[in-house]
């Protein structure tokens, strides 16, 4: 349910971004957070019981080195299409990317109560899972920002209209996100992943070849193949990679595959919104293809109780 709350959501905001750019001006879609926000305060505030487990200190110094890292693989990679790849400022933010994040795993390997316990990944269905998870959040984002500027600048719908296009989107996610169970069971968690991940890649290899002449018609086997897909993987991928830690460290393992899905976006966005629309789809169906191979190769459905005690323990030890 949680899954298929964020795959509708995610789907439907271009729909409610569209309403708003054309009613109120496309700066209105930044004052959506203020609502949210304050609902989500409320909520927490009325129903999220306070944490019964032992407190610990914030790693300030991984947060920042993540944020500063983040920041620079974004920023390069937006500038990229405007300097050139080879250019002087796209390398070395490039290359200060690198530098801090080999600070930031530094610092990790260091502090007592990591921001990112690096021990997760030597659990191979947790790092399966979370370089699906970007991956595929890098092509599904991307993909979304590539399909609005097609719309309004190749189709010359407007903003409401292209967003009313998106409705396949968070309708087949939110059916998808629900029988996601039910495949899981029948062909496995890595089965299930792999299945998942190459269906969405056969939607986006039927979207890579439209065009000014392409109907909305012609492109709903796409728009409806690539929410079913991801619909499938994600609910699975959630699962195996909880079950793979134990459940005292589910909320930082859960945290975790959030972070990197959400850097995966961040980057998708910026990598494919300089791409015509064959490349990003072409893109992203290897992206998802090689997703699926990293699925089935990695992926195993692990409970926690079958983990020994102290293996993903958050001390400096699990670096070594």
């Amino acid at each position: 349910m949680w899954t298929a709350a964020g795959s509708v959501g995610l789907a439907a905001g271009p729909l409610l971004g569209g309403v708003m750019v054309d009613l109120l001006g496309w700066r209105s879609i930044f004052l959506v957070n203020l609502p949210i926000g304050v609902l989500g305060l409320w909520l927490t505030w009325r129903f999220v019981a306070p944490s019964r487990g032992s407190r610990h200190p914030i790693d300030w110094t991984g947060q920042f080195l993540a944020v500063v890292a983040l920041l620079c693989v974004t920023g390069s990679v937006i500038e990229a299409h405007r300097f050139g790849w080879s250019s002087f400022p796209i390398c070395a933010g490039l290359g200060a990317a690198v530098l801090v994040l080999g600070a930031f795993i530094a610092v990790e390997c260091r502090h007592a109560h990591p921001l990112l316990p690096l021990g997760f990944f030597r659990q191979r269905t947790f790092s399966g899972a979370t370089v699906v998870g970007f991956l595929l959040n890098l092509t599904l984002y991307g993909w979304l920002f590539v399909l609005g500027l097609y719309f309004q600048r190749t189709m010359h719908w407007s903003a409401w209209v292209s967003g009313i296009a998106f409705i396949p989107l968070p309708v087949v996610l939110g059916i998808a996100n629900v029988l996601a169970r039910r495949v899981g069971a029948w062909l496995g968690a890595a089965g299930a992943m792999a299945s998942g991940l190459l269906i969405a890649a056969c939607g986006a290899a039927s979207l890579a070849g439209i065009g000014p002449d392409t109907s909305y018609g012609g492109m709903l086997g796409g728009l409806v193949l690539i929410p079913a897909g991801i619909g499938i993987t994600v609910p699975v991928m959630t699962a195996v990679l909880l079950g793979s830690v134990p459940q005292s460290r589910a909320g930082v393992a859960s945290g975790a595959l959030n972070a990197v899905r959400q850097a995966g976006g961040a980057i998708g966005v910026a990598l494919f919104g300089g791409l015509s629309s064959y490349a990003a789809f072409g893109l992203g169906c290897g992206l998802l293809i090689a997703a699926s191979v990293i699925a089935a190769g990695l992926i195993r459905t692990v409970k926690p109780a079958q983990q020994p005690a102290g293996v993903m323990a958050g001390a400096a030890p699990i670096c070594r």
